[in-house]
């Protein structure tokens, strides 16, 4: 088998969806093909776990049961890191529709066969994943505190908050922006500096349901002694 990096340029495709998708925490960029990739890429920006990952990594080459020479290039490859294990992965992934493997299974086979042999060869993992794994509430809850995310200088608001939620444990955006303040502008601030926070995992939330103003709160452990300290 041989590979290559990049393995394949991605041109405009006018039947799904084509582009660069701006890493939210990295300076680099990552080609996408269609929106269901450009999904996949803004969940593994806020996945902390995740120390890098490349899209279209590289080209296997294998044979068919016909013997022909084929090509297959998976959609990404991700390093991970388990805080708690001190684990390094790599993983292979290919991002696909649910329909698509449905109507397309005997064609995609092969390929994903050799991608399991390819990386088993190097110690790493080869998974496929589709829309009922990557659009989740999780993802909408991502989406709306990106551009959050990408605020890099925090609200003066923050460490108000931090302090805040510190004191009484946990709490909701609803309650916190009441109880500091009855100015609508004030609050506002308020706001913007809790979805912030939230954003960068300084305060925590369930992101597997809908983030609403009523979703239970609290600061990360990373900052609970820094804050009592202030």
């Amino acid at each position: 088998m041989k590979t290559s990096r990049p393995a394949r340029k991605i041109t405009k495709n006018y039947r799904s969806l084509t582009g660069v998708h701006n890493n939210v925490g990295n300076p680099h960029y990552s080609d996408f093909e269609s929106s269901l990739e450009r999904d996949f890429f803004l969940l593994l920006e806020f996945d902390r776990e995740v120390q890098q990952y490349k899209a279209q990594p590289l080209t296997i080459v294998f044979e068919n049961s016909g013997g022909e020479t084929k090509e297959f290039t998976p959609d990404a490859l991700v390093t991970t890191k388990n805080p708690d294990k001190g684990i390094v992965e790599h993983t292979l992934y290919e991002v696909k529709y649910r329909e698509q493997l449905k109507d397309s299974w005997s064609e995609f086979k092969p390929r994903f066969k050799a991608a399991i042999r390819f990386a088993k060869l190097h110690g790493w993992k080869f998974k496929i994943i589709t829309e009922k794994e990557i659009r989740t509430p999780y993802l909408d809850n991502i989406t709306f505190l990106k551009p959050h995310f990408r605020e890099t200088r925090f609200s003066p608001r923050a460490f108000q908050i931090l302090e805040y939620l510190a004191e009484v444990g946990e709490s909701t955006p609803r309650q916190i922006i009441e109880s500091m303040s009855s100015h609508k502008m004030t609050q506002a601030e308020l706001l913007f500096a809790v979805w912030q926070l939230v954003a960068r995992q300084y305060i925590l939330a369930d992101l597997t349901v809908t983030l609403t103003m009523n979703s239970r709160i609290k600061v990360a452990k990373i900052w609970e002694g820094y804050v009592h300290e202030e």
